[in-house]
């Protein structure tokens, strides 16, 4: 090898490359060991990540790869390693450990098309990205073991400062000196062009810090000068502020930066208009945070907390609906209508073994909380909760089985069972079937078409609905009783910020659609009313309980911004299923089907509203042989909750189903 004058200049050393202008939109060029590749479809870039033809780079980086039709998996193996992808899955698999992707693979013009730095990453290559050029550059494994024979140059000139020292590939490799025309000269370790090992950095003044660096950190052993000077010089500084200026060019939506990269403990950030790019030293990678999700993420702390930096930029979920980041500690999922929360560790590992929020169990409706007694865990989902005891396990609780085991208690509490320490298991026999689960301190079953009680009052006190007054001179309580029927299902669907709906605005929409001037209607005008109109929250427009009614007042009200936010309820499948399980018909009586179909919404966990002079919402039932029918119903009153008990009354079977005029229930 001949020993050549390398010119080089500072700027290069440091790494501190100027951004370049945005990247015209043509097909990235994919340079493996020196030679670039050629595909039958070219390379797309989605999400500020390459993706490439499968074979094309698997065969290229010498590895064996196998496509299952079925399943849409792609296995690719070399030399005892094992990947696995799956088309559209943001999980991928190394020898069975999952890993998350920016993106996943995809199909495009029949061809399969796989993230280029993950698959080359795994199999061991280096991958760098030049965005001015749209270049990635591969050194695969086999090219990396081939190192060349360092050559010495003697004060060389390197543009504005001289080089003297080892050379590989005309880049500074191995011990040397740089010195600069202000007088600061390096003496020390360099690798590939940059600085680093143990080296000194020399001031003019004669100040000087010495210290060992990394990739990762700059250790000073000099405190005459600050360790910020000895950081400046940090190569894996360097690389990091490179990896988030190339995130920043490749998202151009982002804006314009509001500042300069910072750096902060295990890695570094830069704050745009649209959002946040962070590097965690630990991912190797850097991702864009923002948003809700973002909001959550400082709000636990950022990358400092539970959570620590993300692994992937904020993606969408398979619904198309929602949008989710996974971090280093867990992941934080966002649903338009529910908000966002975290999920984390066991839980967090529970909730993706069943489909994540594609699953039974939904979206989150919270965060991960404790348990009153200080020990357990549990979070809450759409669909039921996931429970954590360190000597129990995890498990999750969901139905009726949930419903029965919780009984009265709160949020924070466990079932007068005790821990769950099973899931729900399915019993199948050919006189009994249904579901079964097991606890502390015994077991409760949900057999089909068996009717044992079900007392919804302790589910609509965790949810924070609250009994209402609807005031002794107003005739609402139909409007009321649906009201909280579309509360219940909202608050399960979305979370407790649908606890509290607008009976004022329901009750003048319906009188809007019906032609009417009623301080409350039937059902079907209510239904009518709420098809059209949706509803919206109780803080938007409050209930006046003294209020005399008006049509022509309550019309100055309404606002063009509240019928807006009541049909935004009723889009993008938020829209609630109603039905009438028993049609109107004055004072007439309840069929055996009709009763029947009552105790099976209630079974659900799903409560009902029945129509008659004072309309009431039913809530729970229960057999007893001392009431007449064999039995009581709970009502949910609307005159405050220190009528009845606590708001509640009971009444027997029999007298229900001798005089009700109409039942109605949403879902």
């Amino acid at each position: 090898m001949q020993r050549k004058i390398l010119g080089i200049t500072l700027a290069l050393l440091l790494g501190l490359a100027l951004v370049a202008s945005p990247a015209v939109a043509a097909a990235p060029v994919v340079i493996l060991d020196g030679t670039q590749m050629e595909f039958e479809v070219p390379p797309v870039i989605e999400e500020g990540r390459t993706l490439v033809p499968l074979r094309a780079i698997f065969e290229g980086l010498g590895a064996l790869v196998s496509w299952e039709a079925e399943s849409k998996t792609i296995t690719a193996t070399r030399e005892g390693l094992e990947i696995k992808l799956q088309i559209g899955q943001q999980l991928a698999y190394r020898n069975g450990v999952p890993v998350a992707l920016d993106v996943p693979a995809k199909i495009m013009q029949g061809r399969t098309l796989v993230p280029l730095r993950f698959v080359s990453e795994n199999l061991g290559a280096l991958v760098d990205w030049d965005g001015v050029t749209r270049t990635v550059t591969i050194a695969s494994a086999a090219k990396k073991e081939a190192e060349p024979q360092a050559d010495i140059v003697s004060n060389l000139p390197w543009e504005q400062g001289k080089y003297s020292g080892e050379v590989v590939d005309n880049k500074p490799h191995g011990q040397g000196i740089l010195t600069l025309p202000d007088g600061s000269m390096y003496t020390g370790a360099f690798v590939d062009g940059k600085m680093q090992g143990t080296g000194t950095w020399t001031k003019p003044d004669g100040k000087e810090v010495t210290g060992e660096i990394t990739v990762d950190k700059s250790i000073v052993q000099d405190v005459n000068v600050k360790p910020s000077i000895s950081i400046g010089i940090d190569p894996g500084r360097i690389a990091m502020e490179k990896a988030i200026r190339e995130k920043h060019e490749a998202n151009p939506w982002l804006g314009n930066a509001k500042g300069d990269i910072s750096a902060l403990p295990g890695g570094m950030f830069l704050d745009c208009q649209a959002g946040l790019i962070y590097y965690g030293k630990d991912v190797g990678r850097a991702h864009i945070v923002k948003g809700s999700i973002f909001n959550k993420w400082k709000e636990k702390k950022g990358p400092e907390g539970i959570l620590g930096f993300p692994t992937t930029d904020e993606l969408t979920t398979p619904d198309q609906i929602g949008r989710y980041n996974h971090f280093e500690g867990g992941s934080i999922y966002w649903h338009p209508d529910i908000g966002a929360y975290e999920v984390h560790g066991l839980i967090r590992e529970k909730w993706a073994s069943m489909g994540w929020e594609k699953g039974d169990l939904g979206y989150p409706l919270s965060d991960e909380m404790t348990m009153a007694d200080g020990v357990g865990r549990y979070s809450a989902f759409q669909g039921g909760r996931i429970y954590y005891h360190p000597v129990h396990g995890t498990y999750y609780v969901t139905g009726k089985i949930y419903l029965k085991w919780m009984g009265n208690k709160k949020n924070n509490e466990v079932g007068e069972l005790g821990y769950p320490t099973s899931d729900p298991q399915k019993i199948a026999g050919p006189l009994l079937s249904g579901i079964t689960q097991s606890f502390q301190k015994g077991g409760i079953n949900d057999y089909r078409n068996t009717y044992d009680g079900m007392d919804l009052r302790g589910e609509i006190k965790r949810r924070d609905i609250v009994v209402r007054h609807q005031g002794n001179h107003r005739d609402t309580c139909s409007v009321q009783s649906m009201t909280f029927l579309l509360e219940y299902a909202y608050s399960g669907k979305y979370g407790s910020k649908f606890k509290d709906l607008s009976v004022e605005y329901l009750n003048h929409v319906t009188n809007k659609e019906a032609g009417n001037d009623d301080d409350g209607d039937y059902f079907s005008s209510i239904e009518k009313g709420y098809n059209q109109y949706g509803i919206i929250k109780e803080s938007v427009w409050k209930y006046d309980k003294d209020w005399k009614y008006d049509y022509d007042e309550a019309e100055k009200k309404l606002t063009k911004d509240m019928i807006n936010a009541g049909k935004y309820m009723l889009q993008g499948g938020r829209k609630l299923t109603g039905e009438f399980i028993k049609p109107f018909e004055r004072d007439s009586t309840l069929s055996d089907q009709e009763f029947i179909r009552i105790l099976q919404m209630l079974n659900r966990g799903i409560p009902v509203a029945l129509g008659r002079n004072h309309s009431m919402p039913i809530v729970g039932y229960q057999y007893d042989s001392g009431y007449d029918g064999g039995g009581y119903f709970i009502f949910r009153d609307s005159y405050g909750a220190s009528n009845g008990i606590d708001g509640y009354k009971i009444e027997s079977f029999e007298k229900v189903k001798s005089k009700s005029n109409d039942v109605y229930v949403y879902y």
